[in-house]
């Protein structure tokens, strides 16, 4: 059961960075940019493109990008 969950966590991950687009590094992004990913990735999931788990660290990961 355990291999199947990781099995399935890896194409996951694999599809994740197969559709992801290039990013630029943190420093070099604009607030704009970032926002622009963030709504991306909320009309990616609306439109069922991704599962929640992947959803939720990707905005993490953009959420970590903003400067507050």
């Amino acid at each position: 059961m355990r291999e199947k969950a990781a099995l399935k966590q890896e194409k996951r991950a694999q599809r994740r960075a197969e559709d992801a687009p290039e990013q630029a590094p943190v420093s070099e992004r604009s607030q704009a940019d970032v926002l622009a990913a963030l709504a991306a990735l909320h009309e990616a999931h609306g439109d069922g493109k991704m599962e929640f788990e992947e959803f939720e660290a990707a905005k993490a990961d953009l959420l970590a990008q903003l400067q507050l």
